[in-house]
């Protein structure tokens, strides 16, 4: 396939995540602050979403505490390009552009969530029930993903949709973890948790839809160390960083074979080294090295892993043709 479509596919199930990630976190901080009230979450949410210096462009820097403002800053506006509004309208053009390759249903289900944003029931929903329009933005991600796995061929097409969602749950997932860090500090394993721990250890689970995964494993015991373990360890998570980076490197090692081994590819060879480095020690030495270090690391890493992608599919070098020497 030509690397143009290749790269829109990508992008396309990339932009679906990210939406559908920011209504989760914009979801959970609302009611996290209504449970905890003297927890200051909003400020880490830009942070973390690399949005903030765009922010603080266009709003005062007292803004940042402000929901309405913030919510109102990754949710519609259109100079926020991490904003639910911008992620959707990309992931429909990506959509329209690629309308031969991907299946009608996962075209219609995008262009009929476009058509709504756009609408006055959207913006209705929004005012009068926050929890009710996320929840909608929420399940697009599951309704896309659902509809290419059901009505779409096992080739490359979907290999670069489910590349894009890898990477992108492993940065997000990441980022949710970070979000306690600037909301609380440095995690102390010496000191007991507080109240307001737990309600921020909790918002990061269910910024990642792993409440029920996280009790399932350990049985309704809720340690900060065992969430980030989880969130960043466990093999059988499907959020879990060490589960998409894994799911991460199989699909550019099948996108690459059988030409080019994953060891020739640049983007291969940075996810393997960024899952060597996360799985080199525990939970107990990440914390150790500072985890905020640890995943800054990780997020700088898969940024570096996405750009090296255009080298290795979507925009490689091209070879020079041989000379030849003409005698005169």
């Amino acid at each position: 396939m030509i690397s143009r479509v290749a790269e829109s596919l990508y992008w396309l199930q990339r932009y679906v995540e990210r939406a559908a990630s920011t209504a989760r976190l914009m979801q959970v901080t609302g009611n996290t602050l209504a449970d905890a009230p003297g927890l200051h979450t909003w400020t880490p949410v830009l942070i973390v979403a690399g949005e903030q210096p765009r922010f603080l462009e266009l709003h005062d820097r007292a803004d940042q505490e402000d929901p309405e403002v913030v919510q109102h800053f990754l949710t519609w506006d259109e100079r926020c390009m991490s904003s639910i509004f911008c992620s959707v309208r990309a992931a429909r053009e990506n959509a329209r552009t690629t309308r031969e390759t991907i299946s009608r249903e996962v075209f219609q289900t995008l262009n009929e969530a476009w058509i709504w944003l756009q609408g006055p029931e959207a913006r209705a929903l929004y005012a009068r029930d926050r929890e009710g329009f996320y929840g909608r933005i929420r399940a697009l991600g599951h309704e896309v993903r659902g509809c290419a796995l059901a009505t779409m061929l096992r080739d490359e097409p979907l290999a670069f949709m489910e590349l894009g969602l890898a990477l992108e749950r492993a940065d997000q997932t990441a980022r949710a973890l970070d979000v306690r860090h600037h909301a609380l500090g440095v995690v102390d394993p010496t000191l007991p948790e507080t109240g307001v721990d737990m309600v921020a250890w909790l918002a990061t689970l269910l910024s990642c839809t792993a409440y029920e995964g996280y009790f399932k494993r350990y049985r309704g015991s809720l340690r900060g160390l065992r969430v980030a373990e989880f969130l960043l360890l466990d093999p059988q998570f499907p959020r879990s960083v060490r589960v998409c980076l894994g799911d991460a490197i199989a699909r550019v090692a099948s996108l690459g074979a059988p030409e080019r081994s994953l060891d020739q590819l640049a983007a291969g060879r940075r996810l393997q080294a960024l899952r060597a480095r996360l799985e080199a020690g525990g939970i107990e030495e990440l914390v150790e090295e500072d985890i905020h270090e640890e995943l800054t690391i990780l997020v700088d890493g898969l940024a570096a892993a996405a750009a090296e992608l255009y080298g290795d599919f979507f925009d490689p070098p091209i070879a020079s043709a041989p000379t030849t020497e003409v005698s005169q």
